[in-house]
């Protein structure tokens, strides 16, 4: 499950490039950031999963919290690009599908995860494999919907996207 979440995830690290103007990119970068951020503390929530330590799992979920309400806070200060509003949206309905996953699949997971070992039972490993996969598509699906909506903003605005890895081995 988390390996797919995580191949996107850096699919995502991406930065316009652009000779013609800054003010796009300062733009797309903005918001790519928020869904990085917002990325990587969901995939340290799963990878906490497999210790079953309902601490760490807390800890986790709270920091994915605090980043939510962290981008939530920068993307509602943002005002859509020259009347463009589909990257802000698809930032905004990004943040808003995490919350989702966080105040239901990651939380009913997190209990039954958290369950001692002699109540925890074959429909609860049952209702996991479930939890999981909801999980897996919806996180794949906010972050592809993200993806169209930063490539299209690209296109509309005579950008380049590419990798930001590419961008900072080459400097």
């Amino acid at each position: 499950m988390m390996r797919f979440i995580l191949a996107l995830s850096v699919l995502v690290s991406l930065h316009a490039c652009s000779a013609d103007s800054t003010q796009p990119v300062a733009y797309n970068d903005s918001l790519a950031v928020q869904q990085i951020r917002i990325t990587e503390k969901a995939n340290k929530l799963q990878d906490a999963f497999a210790g079953y330590v309902r601490g760490e799992m807390e800890i986790r979920r709270n920091e994915l919290e605090n980043q939510l309400e962290k981008a939530e806070e920068q993307v509602d200060k943002m005002q859509a690009f020259k009347n463009d509003e589909s990257l802000l949206k698809a930032a905004k309905d990004l943040i808003k599908g995490y919350k989702e996953l966080n105040a239901s699949e990651y939380d009913e997971a997190i209990k039954i995860l958290s369950k001692p070992d002699s109540v925890y039972t074959e429909v609860d490993e049952a209702r996991l494999t479930i939890l999981y996969k909801s999980i897996d598509e919806k996180s794949n699906r906010l972050i592809s919907e993200f993806l169209q909506a930063q490539k299209t903003f690209a296109g509309n605005n005579n950008l380049q996207l590419k990798p930001a890895y590419e961008e900072s081995a080459s400097n």
